[in-house]
């Protein structure tokens, strides 16, 4: 579990009363320029130290306080800025939250602001013990524009082995590199890896990237094992991760960060653009169901005042990124994505269709029934000014073509409580379906024809009631089912054309709306 709940800001410069709730492990903040990512990391950064042991640049692993920030002596007052830290366990501080707050400096001071951790304004009192290492923009100014030097390595034999590994492991190589312990005076320290072509003083910004992000990785594992019982974890800030690494290194770093920050009880955070990263910081939260341990805040300022959507899905990232407009919707105060309707004529239509199209692309749409005639379905499809001119319409088999774009047709050629009422009648009477182990009714053939001796007689509404009671019989407590695997199983063909034509008319829509498309084979 992580270390950090959340961050309530009451008010600091452009935030005024929003809480930012943090990932156990890995927190992502994205968004445009000038929403306060940075900001955020600061905030977090300030209420922590760390004095008694060293990084293995030599540092203590505590940020400094103009790494964060520069106030402005015209717009940023003493007392004018206040949030609070709340931890997710109230033993780890032996409180719930922690208060920090700005105060006049003296006169002869350079800023004319502090900050102050608790209630009172005494240096470090109301500091809190955790180890906090912050790698500002400053660690990509480049080595060969400074006054960089090689200096004695910091490494032991074991962390040069685990540098290998990991950077190899980012870079998806298999090289046997050598590293160089590179310092620059206050702006920079670094792990420089190169071969045997090149020393450390030439490398790719990229590579000095990723050197110090190992580096800081080091200082945690390496406290970890000094302080043993006595270690509790640590937050580790990254501003602009992604600065100078391409898509593959970050993909690879955002895994290794995971397994890094449960190994060693860490909580990152870190800022990013990249909406290439940010897609993967998605599908992996998704993919693994790391839901409370990763989170994605994306801050944006769409009517002038900041927001911060927690979570959201990543299409309404990426239309905010680039200035697009899309279709969402607001369900108990989280952006999803807006799906197309699918309207249907009856609810037995409905339910073959949602068989047909599987929870996969049922997250697509929403479906519907009308309840109506097919004649009424289609005159509601060529309906341009309402949202029927948005929506796919589905109709029966038994309907021979279709009336637009946004029509699809059930494959079966009937109704669909025909089209399984001649499927049932097709069967011989031992048939899986009847003698099969999951038919716990007992459901015969015989059984089956008693049920519809008389269909020549039945009209439309009396077709949809022999298929609704008899549904308990052709599947588990949804009914259907089974019926319709062993139906599926026999018309792979005609489901593939149905699923083609469901994707053309889909899509078509899409494009419209700007909603993601759907890919591939289905």
């Amino acid at each position: 579990m992580g270390i950090i709940k959340s961050l309530e800001v009451i008010k600091f410069r452009g935030i005024k009363n929003m809480t930012f709730h943090l990932g156990e492990r890995i927190t992502l903040i994205s968004g445009q320029n000038a929403t306060h990512k940075t900001t955020l990391l600061g905030l977090l950064a300030q209420p922590f130290r760390f004095k008694d042991e060293r990084t293995i640049y030599g540092k203590i692993f505590q940020a400094k306080f103009s790494d964060s920030f520069k106030f402005s002596k015209e717009f940023d007052k003493p007392k004018d800025h206040c949030y609070y830290v709340h931890f997710t366990n109230k033993d780890i501080f032996d409180k719930e939250k922690e208060m920090v707050k700005s105060y006049p400096r003296p006169p002869k001071d350079k800023s004319h602001i502090r900050l102050v951790v608790g209630e009172t304004r005494n240096k470090y009192e109301g500091n809190l013990v955790l180890p906090v290492i912050y790698l500002t923009l400053k660690r990509v100014f480049p080595i060969g524009e400074s006054d960089a030097s090689i200096s004695a390595t910091l490494l032991d034999d074991e962390e040069i082995t685990y540098f290998r590994k990991i950077y190899n492991r980012l870079m998806l190589v298999q090289d046997n590199i050598a590293i160089d312990s590179i310092s620059s005076g206050s702006i920079k320290s670094t792990l420089a890896p190169h071969d045997a072509s090149y020393d450390g003083l030439t490398i790719s910004a990229g590579q000095d990237n990723i050197g110090q992000i190992i580096g800081s990785i080091i200082s945690f594992r390496r406290l970890k094992t000094k302080l043993g019982d006595n270690y509790k974890g640590g937050l580790f800030l990254i501003d602009e991760i992604d600065a100078t690494l391409h898509q593959l290194v970050k993909e690879q770093m955002l895994k290794w960060l995971y397994d890094e920050a449960e190994s060693l009880n860490l909580q990152i955070v870190f800022t990013s653009h990249s909406l290439n990263l940010v897609k993967y910081f998605v599908d992996y939260r998704k993919n693994y169901n790391l839901k409370d341990q990763l989170k994605l805040l994306y801050l944006s300022k769409p009517y002038g005042s900041l927001q911060c959507m927690e979570n959201p899905i990543y299409s309404a990232i990426e239309a905010d990124m680039c200035a697009q407009t899309m279709q969402i919707e607001i369900k108990k105060g989280k952006a999803i994505q807006a799906k197309i309707d699918v309207f249907c004529e009856d609810d037995e239509a409905k339910k073959f269709l949602d068989y047909l199209l599987g929870p996969e692309l049922r997250k697509r749409v929403e479906t519907h029934s009308l309840k109506v005639g097919r004649e009424d379905l289609k005159r509601f499809s060529r309906i341009r000014t309402s949202v029927f001119s948005k929506s796919i319409f589905c109709l029966d088999g038994d309907e021979k073509k279709g009336a637009g774009n946004n029509v699809i047709i059930l494959p079966g050629e009937d109704s669909p409580e025909k089209v399984f009422y001649n499927y049932i009648l097709s069967m011989h009477d031992n048939h899986d379906f009847f003698v099969g182990l999951e038919n716990n009714n007992k459901y015969t053939k015989q059984t089956f024809m008693k049920s519809a001796f008389d269909k020549d007689k039945w009209k439309r509404e009396r077709w949809k009631s022999w298929f609704k009671s008899e549904q308990k019989n052709w599947g588990n407590k949804n009914g259907f089912y089974r019926l319709y695997q062993y139906w599926s199983n026999e018309n792979k063909e005609k489901i593939a054309k149905f699923k083609k034509s469901f994707q053309r008319a889909h899509n078509m829509l899409a494009k419209k709306r700007r909603l993601p498309e759907i890919s591939g084979h289905l």
